[in-house]
């Protein structure tokens, strides 16, 4: 039998069955970071924002089964996405891309669902 401390949540209530949990990866040509570059950050910043879509679905995955407590870490990923999502907005609209500014909108509607903010969660799901 299973048992949860008073005021956490079950990943199966509410709309956290409904994130979507797929985990960016990052495929690059042998030849895009030579080890003799001198600012390894030029390829590091291309693809910062494929950490802040992890770290943000990370800090759902931690934040959300502990009730309040975890609000702090349910804000951090909308603030995370925020920043991905100002990464995605402007690319030439592809299958890719779409999937990923979906995703963003559907994870940012289940984050304030969690967190009683009625209005964005509609917003995103109209975004939709």
């Amino acid at each position: 039998v299973a048992h949860r401390m008073k005021g956490t949540r079950n990943f199966n209530e509410g709309s956290l069955s409904f994130l979507f949990l797929q985990f960016l990866k990052i495929e690059t040509p042998a030849h895009c970071c030579p080890l003799d570059v001198k600012d390894s950050s030029v390829c590091v910043r291309g693809f910062i924002w494929v950490l802040w879509y992890n770290l943000a679905i990370v800090s759902i995955l931690l934040g959300s089964p502990v009730g309040a407590r975890g609000n702090r870490l349910l804000q951090q990923s909308l603030d995370l996405f925020r920043l991905v999502q100002s990464v995605v907005d402007p690319q030439p609209l592809s299958k890719h891309w779409l999937i990923l500014k979906l995703s963003i909108l559907n994870n940012e509607a289940c984050v304030h669902n969690e967190l009683a903010h009625s209005h964005q969660r509609l917003d995103r799901l109209i975004k939709m």
